[in-house]
């Protein structure tokens, strides 16, 4: 019976082979530490609107999820009025 604790050469071969690409791979592709190329938005900068919620201005009389620290609603549009009759053609 083999022992499983010894590996065979081409097994060996084969785990080499696979740590090489990984590190290498690693070399190749460094990782991000920085956000200096990033957009930075503060939540007091968001607008004001009733659509906008954001954990840093909460609005009176909402009562706030602590797992939402910003939510943004789709807002509701209404019609445009009509043509007033000296416009229509």
């Amino acid at each position: 019976m083999k022992n499983m604790d010894m590996a065979t050469p081409t097994q060996d071969r084969t785990e080499r082979l696979f740590k090489f690409l990984q590190e290498f791979t690693l070399l190749k592709f460094k990782p991000q530490r920085t956000s200096d190329n990033d957009t930075l938005l503060w939540l007091h900068s968001l607008p004001q609107e009733k659509e906008v919620f954001n954990a840093a201005r909460p609005p009176a009389g909402r009562e706030s999820n602590p797992d939402e620290w910003l939510v943004i609603r789709k807002p509701r549009f209404h019609l445009a009025p009509g043509l007033p009759g000296e416009l229509q053609p």
